[in-house]
């Protein structure tokens, strides 16, 4: 059995995850597309990057640190 699935890649480690779609439909002869949410703690962009959970704690961390100096 085939099914479409989305891609997700950490910019940062390489970790990746992957997601389905949910639900189509037709409207006016186009399929549009649901796609499954992200699993927890994927973060979809920081900065204009996909990150993983670990990646994303560790660069608030950093910004915490950052900003308090």
């Amino acid at each position: 059995m085939k099914e479409t699935r989305m891609y997700i890649k950490c910019d940062r480690c390489g970790k990746e995850t992957s997601v389905g779609i949910e639900k189509s439909k037709i409207e006016n002869g186009k399929t549009i597309e649901t796609w499954e949410g992200l699993p927890d703690g994927w973060i979809t962009t920081i900065d204009n990057k996909d990150l993983c959970p670990d990646c994303a704690e560790r660069y608030r961390e950093l910004q915490k640190k950052f900003f308090q100096k």
